[in-house]
């Protein structure tokens, strides 16, 4: 009746410019993607205490916000969950804890971010497929992510002082 989800870490990894031509123009090997995690550069961006813990029953099929942060152009090519905690709660009310292998969600899927535009990346976890029961009732979370990316142009929202966005809204309501 519900999986709930903490995370403590979310990070970016920024392609460093030989990664950037190899990624645009050919998919990368095995090999590369661990060469791809030395090389470059991660970002950590902070999660709000009250985006960290969330139930992927209860977002589903909405959105929930995990964290806005400013990053430069460029591509990037993954994205890291670390999780805290994993925890399942059963029909009757009782609550196991699951494990996931290595603690981090790795979504290797390349992005570009644009001068002038807001990149907006959502993580489009598969619940029902992300579940596995073994064996003496153990629970693994194999989170099953999708990446969906989109980029706007114009300034964030978020970035608006309180005189932009009286004016954007009154040009709205005319």
């Amino acid at each position: 009746t519900g999986i709930v989800i903490t995370l403590s870490k979310l990070e970016v990894h920024k392609a460093v410019a030989e990664q950037a031509q190899t990624t645009a123009t050919e998919t990368a090997t095995s090999t590369e993607e661990e060469t791809e995690q030395t090389t470059g550069e991660w970002l950590t961006i902070d999660i709000p205490a009250a985006a960290q813990t969330f139930d992927l029953l209860k977002v589903k099929d909405i959105t929930q916000l995990l964290a806005t942060a400013q990053v430069t152009e460029g591509l990037y090519t993954q994205v890291r969950l670390t999780v805290e905690k994993a925890e399942l709660t059963v029909s009757g009310g009782e609550t196991i804890t699951a494990t996931v292998p290595s603690r981090v969600l790795k979504i290797v899927h390349p992005f570009e971010v644009v001068a002038g535009e807001t990149t907006t990346l959502t993580l489009d976890f598969d619940a029902e497929k992300s579940v596995t029961v073994t064996g003496n009732n153990k629970v693994q979370i194999k989170p099953v992510i999708k990446l969906l990316v989109e980029r706007t142009k114009g300034p964030n929202p978020a970035e608006f002082t309180e005189a932009q966005s009286r004016e954007l809204a009154e040009d709205f309501i005319k």
